[in-house]
């Protein structure tokens, strides 16, 4: 018996599963709330020496001025002497009343202190991704629960810190509970009928988008950074509700050999959906499941297939994220205004969750992912290029949104298609080492964005040509469309690109993949008589 005929008995997406996801989509607001807050509260506003409020001093207009010049001598006889600003004024404009900037005077000689918390920011998000690849080991839930309890102390932790440096250390820590979203996405993924995987798997982050423009929101309101800091608290409440609703993983109960454990969340599940499931129960007890050894990073590399799959997967998210986060941490991406730039940015990626799922429903994963991701290359090539003023302006943003909005889509759908290659005994480990590959490429996101100082058109040709590179590497990969979670690694080496339908044939039951293929397919793959006939177990997880 397989696992997905457990899961649709019991009701595929029944109202707990919806619950759930409602409740596991939340940590993707609260992680893009905490990232935008934070490059909110760091935009540089205009700024002056404050030594120019002395008569020594020769008069500034408020604009980026690191030195000042101060009169030595009488009214006949007198020098100017250029001087380093120790002090500064800032103009505090309509959106921020009180930034980190000024908190901490990042200006001159120490605006690489704002980039620096940026960095180490996505430095600590990528040793939380390490850490989520135990969830193979201890449990899914073990991982949300530590992840949640972190995540509300070192939401608290930067609005009562003293100096830059610590500000820095904070934000190092607020980088770890960065795992929590992602294991709600496996957790999702294996709780969920297969047939309803796509459209959740990209609806997911719908919540984002929403995190996004709501951090704009939040900003606008309470002004002082410190205070938008301690607000963003509240999120954490969500994690009450997870710790309560969110099962351990059947699946993984199943694999780990916990059977009994496994049929208690089913049952839960079943009640909760309303379905009346007792005396199924003795199927899944008859699962005959050997206790699987919990999979390692050596495993992804120790199969020729699997490695290749792996090595491509580990690429393009880096690379997705490093252009993704780049654009999301640059103020003036679509326009000057950086409430509006935020509320636009956020707003463009609502489209994208739709897109992904009907594309990825309707066309498969590999192609509209690649498709859409050069799209969104030649777009983010465009925007710099495009001149200034006029109607100009107005072409400039729509391009900026257009490039935006397909390089979600293509990072959604990356997501989830990397969740259905990686096997089950490998998925956290697989899945977690590539969002940790890619949380350290979003190191270099805001320092290549500091090359616009050099010229205009650097970082959008740097990230351009980036999207285009990685979704050509993606042509590489099988696709996923309608096919089965794969259990085990070596049950994956025949998922390889050009041959998705026969491993569906050779690895599960005839009548399971019949379910699968449409009538052509079936017959394709009879005429080609080269599937090997070999006794099937009588249990696979599907």
């Amino acid at each position: 018996m397989e696992y997905e005929s457990v899961l649709k008995e019991i009701g595929g997406f029944g109202r707990v599963q919806k619950a759930i996801f409602l409740a596991l989509s939340f940590t993707s607001f609260k992680a893009v709330l905490d990232l935008e807050l934070m490059v909110l509260t760091l935009h540089e506003s205009k700024f002056r020496c404050a030594q120019q409020n002395s008569s020594d001093y020769v008069a500034q207009n408020y604009s980026e001025h690191c030195r000042i010049s101060r009169l030595v001598g009488d009214d006949t006889n007198f020098t100017l002497i250029n001087e380093t600003c120790t002090k500064f004024d800032y103009q505090h404009g309509d959106v921020i009343s009180k930034s980190m900037v000024e908190e901490y005077n990042l200006v001159c000689d120490r605006k690489h202190y704002a980039t620096g918390m940026m960095s180490v920011f996505f430095l600590g998000c990528a040793l939380g991704m390490l850490f989520g690849t135990l969830g193979d080991k201890i449990g899914r839930k073990k991982i949300l629960i530590v992840c949640g309890v972190t995540d509300l102390i070192t939401t608290i932790l930067p609005a009562y810190m003293p100096t830059a440096e610590t500000q820095i250390f904070a934000r190092f820590l607020k980088g770890f509970p960065a795992a929590v979203y992602y294991q709600g996405l496996l957790i999702m993924e294996e709780m969920t009928e297969e047939k309803h995987r796509a459209v959740l798997g990209n609806l997911y982050w719908l919540f984002w988008c929403v995190g996004y423009m709501f951090s704009g929101v939040v900003v606008y309101i309470f002004k002082e950074w410190d205070k938008i800091q301690l607000f963003s608290t509240v999120f954490c409440l969500n994690y009450i509700v997870i710790f309560i609703v969110v099962p351990e993983s059947p699946r993984w109960l199943v694999l780990k050999g916990r059977v009994e454990e496994a049929v208690d969340v089913l049952k839960r599940i079943a009640k909760w959906n309303g379905i009346k499931w007792e005396h199924k129960v003795s199927k899944v007890k008859a699962l005959d499941v050997e206790e699987e050894p919990t999979g390692n990073i050596l495993d992804l590399v120790t199969y020729p297939e699997m490695r290749m799959k792996s090595i491509v997967i580990f690429f393009n998210l880096a690379m997705f994220a490093m252009c993704y986060f780049g654009l999301s941490t640059d103020t003036t991406f679509i326009t000057t205004n950086i409430v509006l730039n935020v509320l636009l940015n956020g707003a463009v990626e609502i489209p994208s969750s739709f897109i992904g799922w009907l594309g990825s429903d309707r066309y498969g994963r590999k192609y509209t992912t690649v498709i859409i991701t050069v799209l969104s290359g030649f777009c983010l090539i465009a925007v710099p290029i495009v001149p200034t003023g006029g109607v100009y302006n107005i072409v400039k943003a729509v391009v900026a949104m257009v490039g935006k909005c397909l390089l979600t889509t293509g990072y959604c759908i990356a997501d989830v298609w990397a969740a259905e290659i990686f096997p089950t005994s490998v998925r956290n480990n697989g899945l977690f080492l590539a969002t940790t590959l890619a949380m350290l490429s979003n190191i270099v996101a805001p320092v290549i964005n500091t090359l616009s100082d050099v010229a205009t058109f650097l970082p959008g040709l740097i990230f351009g040509i980036t999207s285009i590179v990685s979704a050509l590497s993606l042509l590489l990969l099988p696709e996923t469309k309608g096919l089965p979670l794969p259990e085990t690694v070596p049950s994956s080496e025949g998922l390889v690109r050009g041959r998705e339908r026969q491993w569906a044939i050779e690895t599960f039951s005839r009548e399971r993949a019949q379910s699968l293929l449409d009538d052509d397919d079936m017959e394709a793959v009879n005429s080609q008589r080269t599937i090997k006939q070999k006794p099937m177990e009588e249990t696979t997880i599907a």
